[in-house]
């Protein structure tokens, strides 16, 4: 399979989990039987056990002996398999975040009118999202003390 359509079906698959992640938010609270954070761990999963397969075929020893240079890493990642690779790498641990933030907030009991936003930060710029997450309980957390 070109790695051109394996590219746009992790794309595809990734938007898919986080369509249940921002949309099912506030809807999950209605109807506590829908359970979208756990539908998108799920792909994130999936998308995980692809990643190994796909590292099974693309990554070498020598591979592996370069990364600790940034030259290594750019050449590593010019060749379209590993780029791949690379990517979907991301999609599955930014995924898999959000669906850990999604389940978090339900347990933290924050709003999610508050959580909707995060988790499109999360998806556009993961670290971010998480950090602003983390942020938010903080917050919460002084207020509840207090």
């Amino acid at each position: 399979m070109k790695t051109e359509v394996l590219f746009q079906f992790a794309n595809v698959t990734a938007i898919l989990g986080w369509a249940f992640l921002i949309l099912g938010n506030s809807w999950s609270r209605r109807w506590p039987s829908m359970q979208p954070a756990i539908i998108s761990l799920g792909i994130a999963l999936a998308l995980s056990l692809a990643y190994g397969i796909g590292a099974l075929f693309h990554l070498s020893p020598a591979d592996l002996a370069q990364m600790n240079r940034l030259e290594g890493l750019q050449n590593f990642f010019a060749r379209p398999g590993t780029a791949l690779l690379g990517w979907v790498h991301f999609l599955a641990i930014d995924l898999a975040i959000g669906a850990w933030i999604s389940m978090d907030s339900k347990k933290e009991n924050v709003a999610p009118w508050l959580i909707s936003p995060i988790l499109a930060l999360t998806f556009l710029f993961g670290p971010l999202g998480f950090a602003l997450y983390f942020a938010v309980r903080k917050v919460r957390g002084l207020k509840t003390k207090s």
